[in-house]
């Protein structure tokens, strides 16, 4: 099923601007997936991604929204998250909202999973403990966001760094992990074999672990 969202003018691309929902509309266990990059025809990489989502979400029972960001990046030729600064980390929440909303007969309760350029989105929703509350937050692939330091985060419920051991920004994202536990926040750590990708079985046991949102 697919809802036609444009929540930014101008609203550029709005042929692509959708939200995907994947998964039995009863289930309990409800996730917001963030894509990383992406294109107007969906690129190879988002392609396998969401092939992943719509395998787990029809394997395991879960119901899964793939929202679009609507913004512009590396010279306007990709697609991506808003993430530059608070306004449009909240600007960026709003799409997100909206896509549980279309994708999830009650919006809440729901965790979010960002890849790469959704994962610097999710560490800015986590960092600014944006309402309502995600039930878990899992930031892939990503590091922090530079306006936001690590003495501004606060407990805003389960944080996971999730990261291929290869992964161009694992070794920042380890360092922020750290920061961020020394402060005493209920984040954790899991890294895999590979580098810029998701692991479907590490998430699998994740979302699991935190439990039935």
């Amino acid at each position: 099923m697919v809802f036609a969202l444009c929540l930014a003018e101008p609203c550029l691309g709005a042929d692509y601007l959708q939200t995907d929902c994947y998964g039995p509309k009863d289930a309990t266990t409800k996730v917001v997936y963030m894509h990383g990059w992406d294109d107007p025809a969906i690129g190879a990489h988002e392609r396998q991604n969401r092939a992943m989502w719509q395998r787990m979400a029809e394997k395991h029972g879960f119901r899964v929204a793939l929202p679009r960001g609507d913004g512009r990046c590396n010279g306007g030729r990709r697609q991506c998250w808003q993430t530059h600064s608070k306004k449009q980390i909240e600007h960026s929440w709003e799409r997100i909202l909206a896509g549980a909303k279309a994708c999830f007969p009650k919006p809440s309760g729901f965790g979010i999973v960002g890849f790469s350029n959704g994962g610097y989105l999710a560490t800015g929703i986590y960092g600014l403990c944006l309402k309502p509350k995600p039930s878990f937050t899992i930031a892939a692939g990503s590091a922090s966001l530079s306006f936001l330091g690590a003495k501004e985060y606060q407990d805003c419920g389960p944080f996971l760094f999730h990261t291929g051991k290869y992964d161009p920004s694992a070794q920042r994202m380890e360092r922020f992990f750290k920061r961020l536990k020394a402060k005493n926040l209920p984040v954790s750590l899991v890294r895999y074999p590979g580098g810029h990708v998701l692991n479907e079985d590490e998430l699998l046991k994740a979302i699991r672990g935190f439990g039935k949102p």
